[in-house]
């Protein structure tokens, strides 16, 4: 069986690592694959090192409306809205070539903001599937092209995969669609053993108020106020105006001292490993991958009560009959979370990441990941 999948993100995102990993479990189970890429990068040579065949298609874009952040995204709105439905249009065309040339039994769209997939599916009489891994305004502020309602009936006409039941809940799709959580890593053989943890919290991600860095921050110098001693440490890619207002940010709350920003690093498994806690502040992650690392890590885990991350700490919750982590509604909560995390004994740290570990194997496995879209993409072609 073949299956045709593209995807608008050629870099090491997690979406990329996700489709990556996903990719070389089915080739292994028998799949020949073919993808469709905007340009080469992170992800292209990935491929080539697992000889997965791609074309390069440089007009794939995002289905979205142009942004208006600021007053020089109005000033070039209806430019770049022209150049998005320009784009849209040489996209489907170059797709189209693709599939003739390949000949797919399934074409699988690994974002739900993009319709390029959908459109020449449905054309050819594919099926198709939406790998759904954002909300798209709540998380990233995507205002799908022409509408949202629209998005919706693309959707409900396609098959999709969710990577979280409350994304299922949220596009209100029916059961013909599966919910598949990510698969983040190959399940650990070995469990946890007790061992010292540096005095520092962790942040890894973008530095952006979406991420919630701002909250962190503000509990943070709260949490100093109140006699804490351990350091934050930041991990990842930010922009100048982001770093700018947070650097501010540090120096009015006299945390520079205490505060390390090391921008983008290669070594976050070692970082988490060694950590204290790992910190996911974010107002709505459709899945959450650095809380599911922080599992795999043996990290204790901080996340906020929403979105995905809700839904880990809930899955872990009926598992194992406890809590895996801490979770947090507002700044307050974060603050005394921390408070409390410092003052943890050594067991009590063991039997968090222990108990985490142990969701994490059995939900968010590559392993798992793989066998349920296995199976997932056979019964869609034995139905057809």
């Amino acid at each position: 069986m073949k299956f045709l999948s593209l995807t608008t993100d050629p870099t090491g995102g997690g979406s990329s690592k996700s489709l990556l990993y996903l990719l070389q479990g089915l080739k292994d189970k028998g799949w020949e694959i073919r993808m469709v890429l905007p340009k080469k990068d992170w992800l292209s040579d990935q491929l080539e090192k697992i000889n997965i065949k791609y074309d390069i298609n440089p007009y794939l874009y995002l289905s979205i409306w142009p942004p208006t952040q600021s007053l020089f995204d109005y000033i070039l709105y209806l430019p770049r809205l022209i150049k998005y439905r320009w784009f849209s249009f040489k996209a489907k065309r170059n797709l189209t070539l693709s599939v003739h040339r390949f000949s797919p039994d399934l074409i699988h769209s690994n974002v739900s903001v993009v319709d390029t997939g959908y459109k020449v599916a449905k054309k050819l009489n594919i099926p198709h599937i939406f790998h759904i891994r954002e909300y798209g305004i709540e998380d990233f502020n995507f205002h799908f092209y022409p509408s949202e309602n629209r998005k919706r009936e693309f959707l409900k006409d396609s098959y999709s995969i969710c990577i979280t039941e409350d994304l299922k809940r949220h596009f209100d799709l029916d059961s013909r669609n599966k919910v598949i959580y990510n698969g983040i890593r190959i399940k650990r053989q070995t469990f946890p053993t007790h061992k010292e943890h540096q005095d520092y919290f962790l942040f890894v991600g973008m530095l952006t108020k979406k991420k919630g860095i701002f909250d962190l921050l503000y509990s943070y110098k709260k949490y100093i106020d109140n006699g804490g001693k351990y350091k934050l440490i930041i991990a990842g890619p930010y922009l100048p105006k982001d770093y700018l207002e947070l650097s501010s940010m540090i120096k009015e709350f006299h945390l520079t001292n205490k505060i390390d920003i090391l921008g983008s690093r290669t070594d976050i498994d070692s970082l988490m490993q060694n950590a204290a806690a790992i910190i996911v502040p974010s107002y709505k992650e459709a899945f959450g991958r650095v809380l599911a690392e922080g599992m795999f890590n043996q990290c204790v885990i901080i996340g906020r009560n929403t979105g995905g991350l809700k839904e880990q700490f809930d899955i872990g919750l009926r598992s194992e009959q406890k809590e895996i982590g801490f979770r947090f509604n507002n700044t307050r909560e974060l603050t005394e979370i921390m408070l409390t995390t410092e003052n943890l004994t050594e067991e009590e740290r063991f039997q968090l990441t222990e108990a985490a570990l142990q969701v994490a194997n059995k939900f968010f496995s590559i392993e798992s990941n793989i066998e349920l879209t296995d199976e997932f993409f056979k019964n869609i072609t034995n139905d057809r």
